[in-house]
């Protein structure tokens, strides 16, 4: 491990690689400390490319039941989040996300961005991640997207029923898929380097004055600490361990740990029409995207999971069964938080958190829409007579929590500025979900890249 680097990026998930990635390729020295293990054996690299039968149900599903329990299984969420889903890993959740792309609509951007910006900042979180379009065509993809078309009322014609970006290459008949491997990609003959340090959990940032000195970091499974020497530090450490990482650093602006947003996950599984089904070996992948719009702040996905919604291995025979998965957001409550106590040492020796979260009048309104929406399209694609049930997932089993550390204009209201630069402190920056301030309904991976690159470039210019 090298005791001194241009920039520490703490967390290797989607806002931290991109960080990390974007800042070597301008020629610095990044150390990106992750307190997972290394689970694929390309680093950071995506599980699913090293399972042979990637596209078969239930294979996928069963290898992320086998992963470790973050915090070792040691861990208790509290009981207004008992389903928190976290991922520990070399990675972060891009070791086994489902690459979905979707470009956000405007009102999911935080406000604090300005919206002449944001065009560039998509087209170049598209490029680094490799979003495709062109992944998942075909008759059979057209014909579900002009059923879909048919049943969803509300769209915006600006933004119509279209193919699911992904962020894949087709390789040998099967798909390359990518994680945070490729945003880590530091090519070039100025390109700087990136040392990815694993199974280090990264105890505190060090300040002298305001300005950031570096962290202390040591093993997670027990060690002596360490201190890493660095002129900018980037917290990417996910919705919580983002905050609670500043909180023991003694950054505890006002806003730190709340606004804690998510948005609810509404699916249900339906077996397929004949004439939905794929005519042709092998069987074409289907990923049909409805967009969310200002007046229909809906997500809606027609996707062949390897998972089941319960997160139980299918036995369904490829191209039989199609899942529909509507997102809704959550309109920002500061009343929604993260609460630490130092007083209560978690096993990494972080402060423990309780949290509060509660669904307002609105949001219970929105998600009964989206019970409506889903049965409209499974009712469309397959037989319901037979049997139709709907899952709403437990809070934060999205994987997409957010809010905790977010962006803003206002020191009162945000952790930091629009750029990711936290408030009243030199070197000092946030990336990740984290950073989300606004209602967001679709996949956030895209938006969550955008501004980490965002935030690179604030690095640079510090």
């Amino acid at each position: 491990m090298t005791v001194s680097s241009d920039v520490v990026v703490v967390g290797s998930g989607a806002g931290g690689a991109a960080c990390a990635g974007e800042l070597a390729r301008a020629g610095l020295a990044v150390t990106v400390v992750e307190v997972g293990p290394q689970l694929s054996p390309e680093p950071a690299g995506h599980l699913r490319n090293q399972l042979i039968s990637a596209t078969a149900p239930g294979v996928f599903g069963t290898a992320i039941a086998q992963l470790p329990r973050p915090h070792g299984g040691a861990a208790e969420f509290p009981a207004d989040l008992p389903h928190a889903a976290v991922v520990q890993a070399l990675g972060g959740g891009l070791a086994l996300w489902t690459h979905h792309c979707p470009v956000p609509d405007s009102f999911e951007w935080p406000d604090s961005v300005p919206a002449q910006d944001r065009a560039a900042l998509i087209a170049r979180a598209q490029a680094a991640l490799r979003v495709r379009d062109d992944i998942r065509a075909g008759a059979r993809q057209d014909r579900i997207m002009a059923a879909v078309a048919a049943r969803v009322r509300g769209i915006d014609p600006s933004r119509p029923v279209q193919p699911l970006p992904v962020a894949a290459d087709p390789r040998e008949g099967a798909l390359r898929y990518w994680g945070a491997d490729v945003l880590l990609r530091a090519d070039g003959e100025n390109a700087g380097r990136v040392e990815l340090v694993a199974d280090h959990v990264v105890r505190r940032v060090v300040f002298e004055g305001a300005k950031v000195r570096g962290v202390i970091v040591a093993p997670r499974d027990g060690g002596e600490e360490r201190r890493l020497r660095a002129g900018a530090v980037v917290v990417a450490a996910g919705a919580i361990g983002s905050p609670q990482l500043l909180h023991a650093s003694a950054v505890q602006p006002a806003a730190l740990g709340r606004h804690l947003m998510d948005h609810p996950m509404i699916t249900s599984r339906v077996g397929l029409h004949p004439e939905f089904r794929p005519g042709g070996e092998p069987p074409e992948e289907i990923g049909v995207w409805v967009p969310a719009a200002r007046d229909r702040r809906r997500h809606l996905q027609v996707v062949e999971s390897p998972l089941t919604p319960d997160g139980v291995p299918s036995t369904a025979a490829v191209g039989e069964t199609a899942d529909v998965v509507c997102f809704a957001g959550l309109d920002p409550d500061p009343e929604n938080r993260l609460i630490f106590d130092p007083e209560r040492l978690d096993p990494f020796g972080m402060p423990a958190f309780d949290a509060v979260f509660r669904l307002a009048e609105r949001d219970h309104d929105e998600l009964a829409a989206a019970v409506g929406e889903n049965y409209a399209v499974a009712s469309a694609l397959g037989r319901t007579e037979d049997g139709w049930g709907v899952r709403l997932a437990p809070a934060g089993a999205s994987f997409h929590l957010s809010g905790t550390v977010r962006l803003g204009v206002d020191p009162e209201s945000s952790v930091a500025d629009p750029r990711g630069a936290v408030w009243d402190r030199e070197g000092l920056f946030v990336a990740g979900n984290g950073v989300l301030s606004g209602y967001t309904a679709g996949n956030p991976t895209l938006l969550t890249v955008a501004l980490a690159l965002r935030t690179a470039d604030a690095v640079l210019d510090a």
